[in-house]
């Protein structure tokens, strides 16, 4: 059975992706500091996956790709400089791919999926298919699911990108029931 919303899963998942130094700022005004609360910080470049090292994708800051060799190290400047870039990319990306009317809340929550997911698999995925037809119900069990959902690296499901698809899944819900006003 999946988590309800209020439930005690649910507020640990949104209280683990809350903005500690600016609770009373919502999410969709704070963005960074919720992909930062995920990402982590790491000043040298390094792979993150087995398969990334073979493809030579070298990670730096938080979360940012294929802008630093191996072993090279910036500065706390230089991350939150290429953090700002990837969610502007991310959110370019967002608005080629969602063709309905979104929450503020509904886009970071996509924002920060396209921020961690490579752009083809959501491109070609199920979970955007039922999201332009406003099927906010399969796009949640697509893009967020447990088993379905976007939890998967190399093959392997991990608990980092299941705490993460949940805040986000909880993030766009919340967006969701303001929209539809439920």
């Amino acid at each position: 059975m999946g988590m309800m919303l209020g439930s005690p899963e649910a507020t640990r998942a949104i209280e683990h992706a809350m903005v500690a130094r600016f609770p009373e700022r919502p999410v969709e005004t704070n963005l960074s500091q919720f992909i930062k609360n995920f990402e982590g910080y790491r000043d040298t470049g390094y792979y993150a996956t087995e398969g990334e090292k073979k493809q030579g994708l070298v990670t730096v800051g938080y979360g940012s790709t294929g802008k630093v060799k191996h072993g090279e190290k910036i500065t706390q400047e230089q991350a939150d400089k290429f953090l700002k870039e990837d969610i502007e990319e991310a959110e370019k990306k967002v608005d080629r791919l969602v063709t309905i009317p979104l929450t503020d809340n509904m886009r970071s929550a996509l924002v920060s999926l396209l921020f961690n997911t490579k752009f083809d698999t959501v491109r070609t995925s199920k979970a955007l298919a039922a999201l332009n037809k406003g099927d906010f119900k399969e796009f949640q069990k697509e893009a967020y699911g447990s088993n379905l959902g976007f939890v998967y690296a190399g093959g392997e499901k991990l608990k980092g990108l299941s705490k993460r698809r949940t805040a986000e899944k909880y993030l766009f819900r919340e967006g969701m029931f303001k929209y539809t006003g439920f």
